[in-house]
């Protein structure tokens, strides 16, 4: 398996993205399961338009090229999660940016807990 895209590191965990296109329209692509950025979204990431769409697909610690580490199923794993993905946009595009509302959700409810 060949990398595809770039890496960061993020909190000491090396990330990694693919940012296709160059459109105003940012789109962050959040694989499910144990998907990756290529079994989930590689048609997309094809077929968009790219001067309207700038798509990024990123592949969550454990899975994908994000290895290693290997995954680690704590019960916060996917508040870690959104708490990457967030760094990872606000980096890569140089400003806080609002990731969609699942994941903010689970941030919420991180709080209550």
């Amino acid at each position: 398996m060949s990398d595809i895209g770039e890496r960061l590191e993020i909190d000491g965990i090396s990330i990694h993205y693919e940012k296709i296109g160059r459109g105003p329209n940012v789109v962050l692509f959040l694989p499910g399961g144990l998907g990756s950025t290529r079994t989930d979204f590689d048609e997309q990431l094809k077929e968009f338009d790219r001067s309207d769409f700038t798509m990024v697909a990123w592949d969550a610690p454990g899975f994908g090229y994000s290895r290693p580490p290997e995954r680690n199923y704590e019960k916060d794993v996917l508040i870690k999660d959104a708490k990457l993905a967030a760094q990872l946009m606000s980096v890569i595009f140089l400003f806080i940016y609002n990731i969609n509302n699942m994941l903010c959700a689970s941030l919420a409810i991180s709080q209550c807990q």
